[in-house]
């Protein structure tokens, strides 16, 4: 979902907090019973109850607003495959409007129509409270694209965008639309895009990267990026300080050459605080090029002030160890280390346990145990008891299982009561 929760250290990757229901699974009874319950829960940033028919059941609109007008800690809202008409259409657009709580708003329909299109313009022109805007799961047509440029015109507040281009034809045009038409560039920090990007489409981002100086988090998810593009983006984001978190994830198309900038870029930015590569194809089945991964890991290990981590499913194995201890080791302010989905026995991640111990404020660790039968676990989990910072443990096996949640969720409300 979004980039960064709002008063959250922008530096730690953050998962937003909501309950997801689909309500074709659902009784009309438990659904009111529901959204009566989100009054006084207080545990989620937002709900995601979706496939909700409120033409059949107009009264259900009603009792969505009640949770908002109850419930003040939900500051966001979320529409995903409601059926709607264009009356309550333009009832939602002005609620939301009108509750200066919500903050983020999430839409994601495959199809709107160009009346829904044009109240969702007006939105976006008139809501100065609105700071993050969330399309991923949104397919815009050329209709959709035109009221989210018009609207976006207009706004002036938007600190967050996450916009899905798949599907989308003519990308580069579409991009610098979107990016060139923003009313006041300098409020929007946090860019997030998923779809290909061609050569064109990674220039317009390139442009847009040089001339806003306030951009401090930039996600790229499937951007079927290559070699060149990869350094096109570098040279664009060597001539912007501001960078703080950078996320590439789902990459198929770049090789060594592609590697090579990331390697690069990553010490050069004296103000980057979050790398986090994901499942990128070219490291993870290419487990035979150590000299990608440890010229990825030096460049980690150079930049010596990281505070977040994320190295997940990207091929590290036992063999790239000491690199990866040098990596964590050499930035002792992380505060979020994930590595999920790479290959370690039970030795090398105690090792690596061991050297997330010399990070003072680790609140998060992340990894996959590349053993049967869960072996190793109470080794691993009295190694963890150690670290009374952590707040946050992910750990799976070979199944993708959690193993021990008892024993995790018990040494976390410990640290928490430390904490506190």
């Amino acid at each position: 979902m979004s980039l960064f929760k709002p008063n959250y250290s922008v530096y730690i990757p953050y998962e937003q907090k909501y309950d997801c229901h689909c309500a074709n699974y659902m009784e009309k009874s438990e659904v009111f019973s529901k959204l009566e319950s989100y009054k006084t829960t207080f545990d989620f940033d937002y709900f995601d109850i979706y496939s909700l028919d409120f033409i059949e059941d107009p009264s259900l609109l009603e009792k969505v607003f009640d949770v908002y007008r109850s419930n003040t800690t939900m500051f966001g809202f979320c529409i995903r495959d409601w059926k709607l008409t264009l009356a309550q259409w333009s009832q939602v657009f002005e609620f939301v409007k009108s509750k200066s709580q919500i903050t983020i708003f999430v839409l994601a329909m495959d199809k709107l129509e160009t009346e829904v299109l044009n109240l969702f313009s007006e939105f976006l022109k008139s809501n100065f409270d609105l700071k993050e805007l969330d399309l991923n799961l949104s397919y815009l047509d050329t209709s959709g694209v035109k009221a989210l440029t018009t609207g976006l015109a207009s706004n002036y507040g938007l600190t967050s965008l996450s916009l899905n281009l798949i599907h989308i034809t003519w990308v580069q045009c579409v991009l610098g639309s979107v990016l060139n038409g923003i009313a006041n560039k300098k409020t929007l920090s946090n860019l997030h895009l998923q779809g290909t990007l061609d050569l064109e489409a990674v220039e317009a981002l390139s442009y847009f990267i040089e001339n806003n100086f306030n951009l401090i988090g930039l996600k790229i998810t499937e951007g079927e990026l290559n070699d060149q593009a990869m350094k096109m983006i570098k040279r664009a984001l060597l001539t912007n300080w501001s960078l703080q978190r950078f996320d590439l994830e789902f990459e198929k198309k770049f090789g060594a050459e592609g590697m090579k900038e990331i390697s690069e870029f990553i010490p050069q930015l004296p103000n980057l605080k979050v790398i986090a590569l994901c499942e990128l194809d070219y490291l993870y089945y290419l487990y035979y090029d150590k000299e990608a991964k440890e010229a990825l890991l030096r460049s980690i290990h150079a930049k010596g002030n990281l505070e977040g981590l994320v190295l997940a499913a990207i091929g590290l194995t036992d063999e790239d160890l000491e690199n990866l201890s040098l990596s964590i080791s050499g930035n002792q302010q992380l505060k979020c280390l994930k590595l999920n989905g790479n290959n370690f026995t039970k030795d090398s991640l105690l090792r690596i346990i061991h050297e997330a111990k010399t990070c003072s404020g680790l609140e998060t660790i992340g990894f996959k145990l590349d053993n049967e039968e869960d072996e190793g676990m109470d080794e691993i989990l009295d190694s963890l008891r150690e670290i009374k910072t952590l707040m946050d443990i992910q750990v799976y096996n070979n199944y993708d299982e959690v193993p021990c949640k008892e024993q995790i969720k018990q040494m976390i409300d410990y640290n928490k009561k430390l904490l506190n």
